[in-house]
C-alpha cells in the first residue's frame, strides 16, 4: 500500500459503506461494523508500517476510546478511536476534496436512479402529519432507508461542493446546490438540511469577498467551541416543551428530549437504550445521553483542539463547519463517518495542521 494513497482508500471505504448502510437497512448493523473494522484495520496497518510520530491529543483520544470500550463492552463507543486514527493518517498525508465529491455523486446518483427506475426502497416512503400546517405530507425515501437519510447524504455532498466556493464562482455553485436541494426537499420534506444549506449559502454570499481569506485565531476558537455552546443550547431547549405551539412547530421534539433526559439522565458511560431505541434528532443530547459524559467531553475537547490548531482555515471552511455543527442541533450527524471524513478533509485539505511531532497537540 502506497503511503500517499491510504487516505484515498479510507475515503472510498467510508463513503461507499456509509451509503450501503442507509440503503440496505436489513444489513446496516453488519455494514456499520464492517466500516469500523475497515477503518481500524487500514489505519493500524499504515501506522505499523510507516511508524510516524503521533500527536499527544490523538494518543489520548485513542486511550480514552479503548478504555471506554473495554469498561462498557460497547463496541459503538469506538467512534473516538476511529476519528483519532483517521486524523493520525491525515497528519502525515496530503488530502483532497475531489475524490469525496466524485464518489458521493456516483453513489447518490445510483441510489436515486434505482429508486425512480427500479422502485428500490420504495417501501421506505412515509406519510407524516405536520401539526403546524395541519396537513399530511408524503416523504419519499429516494432509495434510502428514510427520507431524512436521503437528504443528509445530499447535505454532505452539497457541503463538499460548497467548500470549493470563492468570490468568482460562489453564485454559480450556490445556484446549483440550492436548485437541486429544493427539488429534493419537495420529495423528502426534510427541513433541517434545507434550512442549513440556505444558511450556509447566505453566509457565503454575505462574505463572498473573504471566502479565501484565513480566519483569525479568535474566529477559529469560536468555531471550535461551537459544539459546546450548542450542547448548552440543546439542554436549554428541553424547557421549550412547556410551550405547546413551539413544541408542535418542531414536531414534538422538545417533549421527546425531556422524556429521554428524565428516563436515563446523565452518566459517565451513557445508555445503550438511547443508542438502540430513542428517536433523538439532536446530536448533542444524543451523544451525552447515549455515549456518556466521558466520551462527550473527550469529543468536545478534541474537536476544539483540532480546529484551533489548524494553521490555515479559510472563511469558506469556517462557514461549512458552522453549518455542520448547526445541523447537529436537529439531526444525528456528529458520528456519521461520511460527514466526519468531509470535516477532516476540510481541516486538512491544505495539509494545514500545525506540527507532526508527538510533543505537539
Amino acid at each position: 500500500m502506497k503511503k500517499i494513497s491510504v487516505l484515498n482508500v479510507l475515503i472510498f471505504v467510508i463513503v461507499v459503506l456509509s451509503y450501503l448502510s442507509v440503503t440496505f437497512l436489513k444489513y446496516s448493523s453488519i455494514i456499520n461494523a464492517l466500516l469500523a473494522l475497515s477503518i481500524l484495520f487500514i489505519s493500524t496497518l499504515w501506522i505499523l508500517r510507516y511508524n510516524e510520530p503521533i500527536k499527544i491529543s490523538r494518543f489520548v483520544l485513542l486511550y480514552i476510546s479503548v478504555s471506554l470500550v473495554i469498561l462498557t463492552k460497547r463496541f459503538n463507543l469506538i467512534s473516538l478511536l476511529l476519528i483519532a486514527l483517521i486524523c493520525i493518517i491525515a497528519d502525515n498525508n496530503n488530502i483532497t476534496i475531489k475524490q469525496y465529491i466524485k464518489l458521493s455523486i456516483i453513489c447518490f446518483t445510483i441510489t436515486i436512479f434505482s429508486y425512480f427506475i427500479l422502485g428500490f426502497n420504495k417501501s421506505a416512503d412515509t406519510y407524516i402529519w405536520r401539526v403546524a400546517s395541519q396537513s399530511t405530507i408524503v416523504r419519499s425515501s429516494l432509495g434510502f432507508e428514510h427520507a431524512n437519510q436521503g437528504m443528509l447524504k445530499w447535505f454532505g455532498l452539497a457541503l463538499g461542493i460548497l467548500t470549493l466556493c470563492n468570490k468568482n464562482n460562489v453564485y454559480k455553485s450556490i445556484f446549483l446546490v440550492l436548485s437541486i436541494s429544493i427539488v429534493l426537499y419537495k420529495y423528502t420534506a426534510s427541513r433541517t438540511s434545507m434550512m442549513v444549506l440556505l444558511l450556509v449559502a447566505g453566509l457565503q454570499i454575505l462574505f463572498k469577498n473573504k471566502l479565501d481569506k484565513d480566519l483569525g485565531n479568535l474566529l477559529k476558537k469560536m468555531i471550535g467551541i461551537l459544539p459546546l455552546v450548542y450542547t448548552f443550547v440543546s439542554y436549554a431547549s428541553i424547557y421549550l416543551s412547556k410551550f405547546e405551539y413551539i413544541n408542535n412547530l418542531f414536531s414534538g421534539r422538545f417533549v421527546l428530549y425531556e422524556i429521554y433526559t428524565d428516563l436515563v439522565g446523565l452518566n459517565w458511560f451513557g445508555s445503550s437504550f438511547i443508542e438502540e431505541n430513542a428517536m433523538l434528532d439532536n446530536s448533542y443530547l444524543h451523544m451525552f445521553l447515549s455515549k456518556g459524559v466521558i466520551f462527550s467531553i473527550a469529543y468536545l475537547i478534541f474537536i476544539y483542539i483540532l480546529i484551533t490548531k489548524t494553521k490555515h482555515l479559510s472563511t469558506c471552511d469556517g462557514i461549512i463547519l458552522f453549518g455542520y455543527f448547526t445541523a447537529a442541533l436537529a439531526e444525528t450527524v456528529l458520528f456519521k463517518f461520511d460527514l466526519i471524513i468531509l470535516m477532516i478533509i476540510i481541516l486538512y485539505k491544505k495539509n494545514n495542521v500545525v506540527g507532526v511531532v508527538s510533543g505537539e497537540y
